[in-house]
């Protein structure tokens, strides 16, 4: 059995509040047995868009280090969001920190209308690994509505997919909407869906939703409050998909592209 941690959760005020946030959720975490711990999109330096250039932050910051360093001394993995600053561009961006040490990030591909003013998209679905063995993707946020992201992803061997949000609370009820194609998405792909959402008491819902890979939800949060939320997972059920064979209801495996 392995079990994984979602965090709904707001930023703090400063950077070295916003981690030791981080710190005591991790902790609690990895008391509760989590292999790993999702945050949502720009936890660390909170979702704003107007005022990337204030408070992005480069992958050469000292807080990136210390992230890795908890990750390691607790043997946990730790996913957390940031607006990303390079010398041309920001960028949405999850940082993977393992237990081992490592550090992969994922800078979100496809972006809202009013982010494209700001942030530049990314150019790679990629698949990561948790220290556990199981394969995962990124999907952030409105990447959730391209069921062509899920579909990739899940072709090329993930079983998991952690997907962490910053939608305000005048988007509309989180869980409405996200029982309205969530739980498509894991069934049409086979592969679990782990959704969690920021919140504070002001601008942002909350919510927290993990579905099966059939399509039923697992488990889900919808309370008016931050929440460190766990879910349980069968090793076995987690396992890579032979995608090339004929697998009952794999429905991936047996498209046509060529038709499309």
């Amino acid at each position: 059995m392995l079990t994984f941690g979602l965090a709904s959760v707001s930023t703090g005020k400063t950077l070295d509040e916003t981690f030791e946030i981080l710190k005591s959720y991790a902790k609690q975490a990895k008391e509760a047995g989590c292999t790993a711990l999702c945050f949502p999109e720009c936890f660390l330096t909170g979702y704003l868009p107007k005022e990337a250039d204030s408070f992005s932050v480069s992958r050469d910051s000292h807080i990136f280090q210390e992230i890795s360093n908890l990750s390691k001394s607790l043997n946990i993995d730790l996913l957390v969001g940031f607006m990303e600053r390079t010398d041309k561009h920001f960028f949405i961006t999850h940082g993977i920190f393992l237990s081992d040490g490592s550090a992969s990030y994922y800078q979100k591909t496809h972006l809202g209308e009013r982010e494209k003013l700001v942030f530049t998209p990314g150019n790679s679905l990629d698949i990561f690994t948790l220290s556990c063995g199981v394969r995962f993707g990124m999907q952030i946020c409105v990447e959730t509505h391209y069921n062509d992201i899920t579909q990739s992803l899940s072709l090329r061997g993930a079983r998991l997919i952690f997907a962490p949000h910053a939608v305000p609370k005048i988007a509309g009820n989180r869980e409405k909407i996200w029982n309205k194609y969530i739980p498509t998405r894991s069934y049409d792909n086979q592969l679990y869906f782990a959704c969690c959402n920021l919140w504070d008491e002001d601008r942002f819902g909350g919510g927290v939703l993990v579905t099966t890979a059939k399509g039923d939800i697992l488990t889900s949060f919808y309370e008016d409050k931050s929440v460190l939320h766990t879910f349980h997972v069968e090793e076995s059920e987690v396992l890579p998909l032979d995608v090339t064979a004929k697998r009952k209801y794999y429905f991936p495996a047996t498209r046509r592209p060529e038709l499309y």
